[in-house]
Parts: C-alpha cells; structure tokens; sequence
C-alpha cells in the first residue's frame, strides 16, 4: 500500500537560489574550504553562462546533463562492438555513472532547477509512503532552467528503451542487465517528480481555493454587518 504525503514544517527543504548551494556527492565542507568551493562554483557558473546559455542555474545545468552524457559515451564506446571491455569492468563503471546521475537529478537538480524534491520511505510494517517537497514560491522559476529538467528527466527513459529494443533486434543480450538498471533508476525519478509535480498543483489549487472562500466569507460579514 503506497501512501502520498506532503512534508511540511521543520522537515522542509532550504530551496537555495544559488548554484553555490550544489556540491557533488562527498563535498560537503564547512567553514573557508566551503567558501573557496563557492567562489570556484560561481567562476565556474559565469564561465558557463557566458559560453553556453542565459539559464539562471548554469552549474546545476550543466551537471544535469554532463552525467548522462557521460554515461551514455561510456557505456557506448565500452560496448562489444567498439571497444572489447571486460563485462563486469563495463557493468561497474556504468552503474556507478548511473547512481551518480540519479542522485544528481532526485537531490540537487529537482530542488534547485524546478524547486522540487521527492524521496519514498518503507516504515516498520512494509508499507510505502511517498514524500513530497515543493518550493512555495514557483513563479521564480527559471523557464529555461525548468525545460532542461523536464526535458532531460523524460527522455533519459526513452533513450535507454531504445536500447532494450536495438539490443533485442541485434540479438545482444549482454547489455541487459546494465540497461534494465539504467530503466529502472530513470524511471523511479520520472515517476516521482511527476507525482511531486502533481502535489506541488494540488498544494496551489488548495491555497488558491482557501483563499476565494475566505474571500466570500468576509463579503458575507460585510454584507450582513451593513
């Protein structure tokens, strides 16, 4: 049984506006390292939006997809028909690059790109409840920021699918056990943002429902004080 929850109160997020709040996996310092880190971060950010595009979170951009990218050579030039990599060095290297850009995408890429987070908890009886967490001001949103995420979360899917299917065509079959891994991840992600996306709406239409009724309540007072 799947339960959807929408966190609130001292569990919530700190959405950061900035790519300096984007470390990798381990890079969490404190102190003037992290200072240093950030100055490297926001060079590294103004580098890229000069060269590359006016999104308003280039760092975070640009990991969002150089993972997949990444993954994507890797596990194209390591293949049997281009470069003879022994399976289990193959597998490794891949499904690493794969936890990697999986975890980009559900910690870092969601929250500070769409302003929103998910993650699914198994409590003491074996039921599984989904959580949700959305930034409450969405208007500020960079548009561009926000199609890359979109974009890039809902084609990562369909690109390892494409290969299941080239694989069965070619009757290569080695290259399953990686791709099936890679569905499964990318999916997971798919899934859960769009159920996130669809919670963050909810939360909105309610405010927004909230908000006409005690509209029309206080017109009532008013009409009947007068």
């Amino acid at each position: 049984m799947e339960d959807e929850i929408n966190t609130n109160g001292d569990t919530m997020l700190d959405f950061e506006d900035s790519d300096e709040g984007m470390l990798l996996p381990g890079a969490e310092v404190d102190g003037p390292s992290r200072g240093r880190i950030g100055n490297i971060q926001n060079a590294f950010g103004s580098f890229l939006k000069r060269r590359t595009c006016a999104c308003k979170h280039p760092i975070t951009s640009f990991f969002t997809l150089f993972w997949k990218v990444l993954t994507l050579v890797v596990f194209s030039i390591t293949s049997s028909w281009v470069l003879n990599t022994n399976f289990v060095t193959r597998f490794i290297i891949t499904v690493i690059l794969l936890a990697i850009d999986f975890w980009m995408v559900k910690n870092i890429s969601g929250r500070i790109l769409v302003g929103l987070r998910w993650w699914n908890e198994v409590n003491e009886d074996g039921e599984s409840s989904w959580r949700f967490e959305s930034k409450d001001d969405r208007e500020n949103i960079d548009p561009i920021d926000s199609t890359l995420f979109w974009v890039s979360l809902t084609v990562w899917p369909f690109i390892w699918f494409l290969f299941i299917i080239w694989n069965i065509v070619s009757l290569t079959y080695q290259s399953l056990l990686i791709i099936l891994f890679a569905l499964i991840l990318s999916i997971s992600n798919t899934i859960g943002y769009l159920k996130c996306l669809k919670d963050a709406k909810s939360k909105v239409t309610n405010l927004l429902f909230k908000g006409y009724v005690s509209y029309l309540n206080r017109q009532t007072n008013q009409s009947e004080s007068s």
